[in-house]
């Protein structure tokens, strides 16, 4: 059973909490604390403690090498320290009064051609795609900006990302990938992007990792989709295009040609923003205007979040304290499995026991049984004096008999019977 970490032993340094989380999994490290392990993981993260990446015990059991980066050095200001008993709830609420407002005036100035380090050579990626669906690209790698976009917009809607992300940083809402240390849930866009009145089936790309700006301790996932418009088609050779397109015309009356409606990217951008938390249920979107000047969209979007970061707080609040009582009602309910467990093992090994005990019982009552049977019939066989060649020979298929009738020894079964006691340990072991 693992050590309960007492009071006493808090505040737990930097150090001591980096060596725990290589030494033993999260989950571990959290039952003895007595915390979830996705509340340990943000103290973690606050504390820029690195932790082991998915399927790291894995490999550790499989034999397998793996780096262990080293506690990166404690910068001014931050702390050194985590005290499970004097700590604030890290999702706390937060409230309008003491809310930081956001800066009114960007933290720097940037250069007109500065490019976002997510949209740094994305293009060339997003290009090298699989058969478009209804002229979504879908490209082949998946560790990209998160873009649902035609290839004609393609470039329209990589600068408007660079543009509303760089505002956003103007607001020190960094937008990053989400980190490996902490599991998001990325939220699609399809309904969004599904008009009303289109049945179309759409199959659309999705990154590996969410696209997420953070406001504060507040993570909010972010997509940039082109929306779709409803279209009237005809179907021509495999295709199909808009009516008034001139094969279109000239295809229309024949007879393998007909007339539909189709879903295709209209041009216009929406910005998607939803919660990665799986637990909380928002979403917000804005519809991204079409002159250049994003920058004013941008910081607008920036304050907005920091608004809305003080309704996610508490909502992921609600669902911290939610997860935590879940965990409780799944330790509870392993705690009672394994009494119940333990009980019907033990009555199990009774039964077993006895069950062999019997059988020896059962044994030794047919042994003796038949060795008396045996000992009178050679009485009878010594009796008979006339033949002494027969008496011999009776005597001697007598014995043999008795040698073959005769049931396993039943010493041997009782020195190989196991008291409960010993059943229940060797099941154990």
């Amino acid at each position: 059973m693992e050590k309960q970490i007492s009071k006493t032993d808090f505040p737990i340094s930097r150090e001591a909490l980096y060596d725990l989380a290589w030494s033993q999994p999260m989950t571990s490290i959290g039952k003895q604390m007595g915390v979830s392990s996705s509340y340990l993981a943000r103290v973690y993260t606050r504390l820029n403690i690195p932790r082991p990446p998915v399927g790291y015990w894995a490999k550790i059991e499989a034999g397998k090498a793996v780096p262990k980066p080293p506690l990166p050095d404690i910068k001014p200001g931050e702390e050194d320290s985590w005290d499970r008993y004097n700590d604030a709830p890290l999702m706390k609420p937060i409230n309008k009064s003491n809310h930081v407002k956001p800066r009114k005036s960007a933290k720097r100035r940037r250069s007109a051609d500065e490019t976002h380090r997510l949209i740094r050579g994305a293009k060339a990626h997003f290009l090298k795609t699989r058969d478009l669906d209804h002229g979504y690209l879908k490209p082949y790698k998946k560790m990209l900006v998160d873009l649902i976009v035609s290839k004609d917009n393609l470039n329209t809607a990589l600068s408007a990302a660079n543009q509303i992300f760089l505002a956003l940083e103007d607001f020190d809402h960094h937008v990053a990938f989400e980190s490996r240390s902490v599991w998001y849930q990325r939220v699609s866009a399809v309904e969004e992007i599904i008009k009303k009145g289109s049945r179309d089936y759409l199959n659309l790309w999705g990154p590996d990792r969410c696209t997420v700006a953070s406001v504060g301790a507040i993570p909010i996932g972010l997509t940039i989709y082109e929306e779709g418009k409803v279209i009237d088609v005809q179907y021509v050779d495999g295709d199909y295009l808009p009516l008034g397109h001139p094969k279109a015309i000239k295809y229309a009356s024949r007879n393998y040609s007909w007339k539909t409606t189709r879903l295709c990217p209209s041009g216009k951008f929406v910005l998607f923003a939803y919660s990665p938390n799986y637990r909380v249920k928002w979403t917000k979107q804005w519809n991204i205007p079409d002159n250049s000047d994003l920058k004013r969209f941008g910081h607008k979007v920036a304050r907005e979040l920091n608004e809305y970061a003080g309704e996610l707080s508490a909502l992921q609040f609600k669902a911290e304290a939610e997860e935590e009582r879940e965990r409780k009602e799944r330790d509870e309910r392993l705690r009672k499995w394994e009494i119940e467990e333990r009980e019907r093992r033990r009555q199990k090994a009774i039964t077993d026991s006895t069950d062999q005990l019997k059988l020896i019982i059962d044994r030794w009552a047919e042994k003796k049984k038949l060795n008396d049977f045996f000992d009178q019939l050679e009485q009878e066989i010594k009796k008979d004096t006339t033949a002494p060649a027969k008496r011999t020979m009776l005597l001697e298929r007598a014995e043999q008999a008795r040698k073959l009738a005769l049931p396993e020894d039943p010493l041997f079964l009782l020195s190989e019977w196991k008291t409960p006691d010993e059943i229940i340990k060797g099941t154990q072991e």
